[in-house]
């Protein structure tokens, strides 16, 4: 279970639509509803800045395969997505920042878990607040 999760990117607005380009996984259940959403301007900085937030309460899973294992990621509770607009070099970019309240990992492979949290660590620079982990032995028959 990891907990304050915050994404960054400039090529992907989400975590979600990361793991869907860019290990193909996929979307099998999902319901959010959006509690809040607005727009800011700010013109006092060196760079015209726009923000524009959205708040929602989401309940969402993905499935997919990493190092061969099935692997099921769960985002739920309050999701915050910011979109910044800043000029760099005269020119818009769009920075995506998503901060997500809990996100649960689940696999057959504690190894596929920890090579993929250190992969979107080091892809995403992504920042976990808190993580607490659980393992469960399945039955195995002698």
């Amino acid at each position: 279970m990891l907990r304050d999760v915050v994404f960054r990117s400039i090529d992907y607005r989400s975590l979600e639509e990361f793991l869907v380009e860019r290990y193909g996984f996929n979307r099998i259940e999902g319901e959010e509803a959006v509690t809040a959403s607005g727009r800011l301007r700010i013109v006092e900085a060196a760079h015209p800045v726009e923000e524009i937030i959205t708040r929602c309460s989401s309940t969402e899973i993905y499935e997919g395969r990493f190092l061969d294992a099935r692997v099921v990621v769960e985002f739920f509770g309050d999701i915050v997505r910011e979109e910044d607009i800043v000029k760099v070099d005269g020119r818009p970019v769009v920075v995506y920042v998503v901060r997500y309240q809990m996100i649960k990992l689940v696999s057959e492979s504690g190894y596929a878990l920890q090579r993929l949290m250190e992969q979107l660590s080091v892809s995403l620079g992504l920042h976990v607040g808190k993580s607490e982990w659980a393992f469960h032995r399945s039955g195995v028959e002698a």
